[in-house]
């Protein structure tokens, strides 16, 4: 009995969310307002539900709250799974007009709603756009498959195991990033699905003149064996020369 009511009342979350979401659209035109700012979300591939998420701010808010709290001023960031563009945006806000912000988004149809809510919100000052994966399994410069989420926020490597769409992107390490685009230390700001596993254990020195990062840290797997949350964020702390200045669920944030 409190299974099935449990079940009733995640339904009718769901299902009332996607209405809000879809009235809200209807009422901005699909251009929301969310925390002073507003976000195109015209793109079919943006669900309703994330449209709802940022009608009652709650989209990525504890990325969002460190970054509005926390983030360093005055050096480059790179951001990893910019979506579209709504934490590239706050993050543009944050620092000073001089820094550059490297924003790297796997899907390219993601990159077009990008562009729309950078320009719509005037951050394309210093802001650059890479349209790679970010990827240890592959060669700089191969592709790689890349499986489209349901919403705009779930989009990993990987297969599809339940019939979803592949398409094919070039893949990039974080090391060539910096190299091309990065000149002196930088803040690193990064949510790509279990990416930044490999990232941390394949590439660790990818990070030495990362000063400051925001991550989102999901459960993994890593040459057969699954990485838990707290076991990366212990690699980070106790490796990586990082220390832990606050931390949401699996969304941290780190200084050294």
């Amino acid at each position: 009995m409190q299974a099935m009511l449990s079940l009733k009342i995640a339904v009718a979350k769901f299902v009332t969310a996607r209405l809000i979401g879809e009235l809200v659209a209807v009422a901005y035109r699909n251009k929301i307002p969310f925390r002073g700012l507003r976000f195109s979300t015209a793109d079919p591939q943006i669900h309703p539900r994330v449209k709802a998420s940022l009608f009652w701010g709650l989209y990525e808010s504890a990325e969002i709250r460190f970054v509005n709290a926390y983030l360093p001023r005055s050096i480059d960031v790179v951001e990893l799974g910019s979506s579209i563009g709504v934490v590239s945006c706050f993050i543009r806000k944050r620092i000073a007009p001089e820094c550059k912000l490297i924003c790297v988004e796997a899907d390219p149809r993601l990159t077009k709603q990008w562009m729309v809510n950078l320009r719509l919100n005037q951050f394309e000052n210093n802001v650059f756009l890479v349209n790679k994966a970010i990827s240890y399994s592959y060669e700089p410069g191969k592709k790689s498959t890349f499986v489209i989420g349901m919403k705009n926020t779930e989009g990993r490597l990987g297969r599809a195991e339940d019939g979803g769409e592949e398409i094919s992107v070039e893949c990039v390490r974080l090391s060539d990033i910096i190299a091309e685009h990065i000149e002196h230390d930088f803040s690193l700001v990064c949510d790509i699905e279990g990416s930044e596993v490999e990232l941390l254990y394949r590439e660790p020195e990818a990070l030495n003149h990362c000063r400051f990062a925001i991550m989102e840290i999901h459960k993994s797997m890593l040459n057969g064996k699954v990485i838990q949350v707290d076991e990366t964020l212990r690699r980070i702390t106790s490796e990586l020369g990082f220390k832990l200045i606050d931390r949401n669920g699996p969304v941290v944030c780190l200084a050294k």
